[in-house]
């Protein structure tokens, strides 16, 4: 991680960050709460003429997470002082998001929208099977189920369904 971060000081001159909140279509349940919105840091990787070179993403659902975006701020705050000597205790999104601007530099590939990972958010189980049979009706070869809210046993026959 540590090699990563310092060939990103070196090679570009700036990194930059913008929060940004999402804002789901409908509620989104999850086993703790119900999220309207969800808050992301997008970051920016650019040159020496101020182009984006590279982008990540820093996206934690906090009330699931273990981090903060206390955590998260402090540790944006840290690189853009060049304060790298606890990086390897940066909140794991912040390490996600350098492997993302590492693989959107050196990615050899190009990226393809897959239809792999059809996600069904807490509900009615009614609302929640239909919800399934649509993502499955649309081509996703993947298909997960939140649950963990509503009675177990009527979860396990949505599932076995």
């Amino acid at each position: 991680m540590a090699d990563k971060i310092s060939f990103f000081k070196e090679q570009f001159s700036q990194l930059t960050f913008r929060n940004w909140d999402l804002v789901f279509k409908r509620p989104a349940k999850t086993s703790r709460n119900t999220l309207l919105k969800h808050r992301v840091c997008y970051v920016f990787l650019h040159d020496a003429k101020g182009s984006v070179m590279a982008k990540g993403e820093i996206a934690p659902i906090i009330g699931l997470s273990l981090e903060s975006w206390d955590d998260i701020e402090k540790t944006i705050q840290d690189w853009n002082r060049g304060d790298f000597h606890d990086a390897a205790n940066w909140p794991s999104y912040v390490k996600a998001a350098i492997d993302m601007l590492w693989q959107d530099l050196f990615s050899t590939t190009i990226p393809t929208r897959q239809k792999i990972n059809g996600l069904v958010w807490m509900n009615e189980i009614d609302a929640m099977f239909q919800e399934a049979i649509n993502k499955f009706k649309a081509g996703f070869q993947c298909i997960k189920l939140k649950v963990g809210a509503l009675n177990f046993d009527d979860e396990l026959i949505l599932i076995q369904k």
